[in-house]
């Protein structure tokens, strides 16, 4: 199965989730499409993909693409806010036990929104 297909199929169970208000299935296929346009982004770029055995976080990985930019264009790709936000919502959303708080759900809407 290719990845649009894939992203597709998610896509399409994110708006099962917000229906049925499933938001923490919501929080963990949301993280799965930016890990996997963060993974596309650094493929077409040429940098090395993302050790997710090794935990390397989606933050960190944006930020080795902003440095590896930077080094060579003078361009930033991700904002300092985008990286911290993703930060602080992929340790929320992907190592926590306890349900979401109703602030963590309007940042979910809000990410949601933008695919």
């Amino acid at each position: 199965m290719n990845d649009s297909l894939v992203d597709l199929q998610l896509k399409q169970l994110t708006q099962l989730c917000l229906a049925t208000r499933n938001f923490d299935k919501l929080g963990r296929i949301t993280m799965i499409l930016i890990s996997n346009r963060l993974d596309e982004i650094g493929i077409r770029l040429g940098i090395k993909p993302r050790n997710k055995q090794q935990e390397e976080t989606m933050a960190a990985y944006m930020e080795n693409i902003n440095s590896v930019l930077e080094g060579n264009f003078r361009v930033k790709l991700f904002v300092d806010e985008l990286i911290q936000e993703l930060r602080y919502n992929e340790a929320v959303l992907m190592r926590r036990k306890a349900p979401l708080k109703d602030k963590h759900v309007e940042l979910l809407r809000s990410t949601v929104c933008c695919y």
